[in-house]
């Protein structure tokens, strides 16, 4: 781009529509500066048609998308950097809980629908209700909250 980066002009952009990030750069920083300055998701350019597809499908739906190889990184960053705020899971039910480890786990609607013998209209109204209560923009956010929380880290039982 001639006169503005990616990231210097992402405000802009986003004030006025969603924005994904594609590019060659997967460094750590850059992709944390694109998504906290409201990205909604981050691709790598040889992340295929396919994933972009679906990211462009994600934003629309008021989703994120991250490229599968940039995810965990990005996890265990927010993991390190975070004091493991569990009082804001202590926010949801039971149900919404459920519904956003598995989020975290990365599951799709569809799946966690499937999962948990719910309807599709159900499994976002639990995100819509997950993302006023944490305080999230999108699933990334959910996800990143459920493993701050060190939730994600602990044995089942």
């Amino acid at each position: 781009m001639p006169r503005l980066d990616g990231l210097a002009a992402l405000p802009y952009l986003t004030e006025h529509s969603k924005v994904i990030m594609v590019t060659t750069f997967d460094d750590d920083d850059y992709v944390d500066a694109a998504l906290g300055g409201g990205a909604s998701g981050f691709l790598l350019k040889d992340a295929g048609a396919g994933l972009l597809i679906a990211g462009v499908k994600a934003a629309a739906n008021g989703d994120a998308l991250i490229s599968p190889s940039l995810t965990l990184d990005l996890l265990s960053r927010r993991v390190a950097a975070s004091n493991a705020d569990t009082h804001i899971l202590d926010r949801l039910s039971k149900r919404e809980h459920e519904v956003a480890k598995l989020v975290a786990s990365g599951q799709t609607n569809q799946e966690i629908s499937e999962t948990l013998f719910i309807s599709l209209s159900t499994v976002k109204t639990h995100l819509g209700s997950i993302r006023a209560r944490v305080e999230a923009r999108n699933r990334v956010e959910i996800a990143a909250a459920m493993w701050e929380s060190g939730v994600m880290n602990r044995p089942k039982g």
